[in-house]
């Protein structure tokens, strides 16, 4: 007995994937801020890697990055206006042609709403290939921001330690023991490497 009006009203959207929403056709980043909006991004790929919880990333886009210094750099989501839940990998090439997992974080040291920082060393001259993604579907628009950092600790530089072993600092000596551990579990890198990561490599790595 009710008489009711319902209303509808739209707001023009432009619902287009990002020009690097394929690996094939990733933006060529610079050193400093490369903004980035993953709102209509699609998944290119669907394999959990250091994801909180085991969950993947999605919405992703994609970086080339060519070293001008031998050293570590930074690669951070944590330094735009409005960060969100990212994670970043670094590839030697495009993983749909087969290019393999370098490095990973999920969530960055002092980074606010769950963003994203590593730090990774790279060759002068060498092309990589960065993926940005929201963590568990999460979307935004904020920078990719890569920064010289030269000789801070990384994956497998001499002398930082055994993997073997827990540490009070992060990282490990063997390379890829280092990259397999933190991949697994991001606290190894970013903060320390404790009895639990030395547990994963005795179990994981054939170095152990």
């Amino acid at each position: 007995g009710n008489a009711y009006t319902v209303a509808l009203t739209s707001i023009p959207c432009a619902a287009e994937p990002p020009v690097n929403d394929l690996c094939a056709n990733a933006t060529v980043a610079i050193e400093g801020a490369n903004p980035f909006d993953n709102t209509f991004a699609g998944s290119e790929v669907t394999t959990p890697s250091c994801g909180f919880g085991g969950t993947a990333f999605t919405k992703d886009v994609w970086f080339t990055f060519t070293a001008t210094q031998t050293g570590d750099y930074n690669l951070s989501t944590c330094l735009g206006a409005t960060p969100f839940d990212t994670g970043i990998e670094v590839y030697d090439s495009c993983p749909e042609a087969g290019g393999l997992l370098l490095a990973c974080n999920d969530d960055g040291p002092g980074c606010a709403a769950f963003a994203s920082s590593l730090n990774f060393g790279m060759v002068t001259g060498t092309t990589y290939t960065i993926r940005v993604a929201g963590w568990g579907g999460a979307v935004g628009a904020t920078d990719l921001t890569i920064t010289f950092v030269g000789d801070a600790p990384s994956c497998g530089d001499p002398g930082i330690g055994s993997c073997c072993t827990a540490q009070t600092t992060p990282f490990c000596e063997d390379a890829a023991c280092c990259t397999q551990i933190c991949a697994a579990d991001a606290f190894c890198c970013d903060t320390q490497w404790d009895q639990v990561c030395a547990n994963a490599a005795i179990t994981g790595c054939a170095g152990c």
